[in-house]
């Protein structure tokens, strides 16, 4: 909308190192070719995931440092296949253009604009469990949430997902454009918008049916928030 990003453009142009012909509408579609996470084993590097903030910390002292061959293709442009990597470079290319943390963007583009007084980055009062032993998430494994980053950090409220499902019409963006841009989280027949995921201790899962593509009113709407994430099970398949 401001004009200093096209999702046309390669993401090599914002990233010091080569990553193929990828564009950015690839990373956000999850078609660049790049794999799924850029490390091998959670819970590993989490003395230097600890202290990385923001997307950019992440690339330069872990990605670059000890995973650069994870950056090396291994599917050919537009194969789908889910990407945590593509999503951190989104964050990396973000951050470059704008001169903010992806975090600080999307306060004031999103969660400030709609008042999601409840989503955030960070601690909370809700315990986490890990899905394959259920027992509680310990300190040093909260960590792993900065490993997410920009591919998926957020905590939030099924009040707040609601708020938001219903006020993205009012965000100052193109709706056709998101829509067009973004296809992978649109069914355009059925003018429905969707997302699932997780993360160490919880896991979450959102669908809006709306009654129009002007997004202006919603039909129905699912929202699954869990604290503790199922290793066989996803939420995205349960709306």
């Amino acid at each position: 909308k401001q004009g200093k990003l096209k999702v046309e453009d390669l993401a090599n142009d914002y990233l010091p190192v080569d990553i193929g012909k990828a564009t950015i509408k690839d990373l956000i579609n999850h078609t660049s070719g790049l794999r799924r996470n850029y490390f091998n084993a959670f819970f590993e590097d989490l003395s230097v995931v600890k202290e990385c903030n923001n997307a950019t910390d992440l690339f330069n002292k872990l990605i670059l440092t000890k995973y650069k061959d994870s950056l090396t293709p291994i599917n050919p442009i537009g194969k789908e296949e889910y990407s945590n990597l593509g999503y951190t470079l989104l964050g990396v290319i973000l951050e470059k253009v704008t001169d903010m943390t992806w975090l600080e963007f999307i306060n004031k583009n999103i969660i400030t604009p709609l008042g999601l007084s409840h989503t955030g980055v960070g601690k909370t009062n809700i315990p986490a469990y890990s899905g394959a032993t259920l027992e509680p998430i310990n300190e040093s494994m909260f960590y792993e949430i900065n490993r997410a980053n920009s591919a998926g950090a957020l905590y939030s409220t099924i009040k707040d997902l609601d708020t938001f499902a219903k006020g993205l019409y009012t965000l100052p963006f193109n709706i056709e454009d998101f829509i067009k841009d973004a296809s992978i989280f649109w069914e355009k027949d059925r003018l429905l918008l969707k997302k699932g995921g997780n993360i160490t201790g919880s896991e979450a899962g959102l669908k809006v049916q709306y009654t129009d593509i002007s997004l202006k009113k919603v039909k129905h709407i699912c929202i699954i928030l869990t604290n503790c994430m199922e290793k066989y099970k996803s939420t995205d398949n349960c709306c």
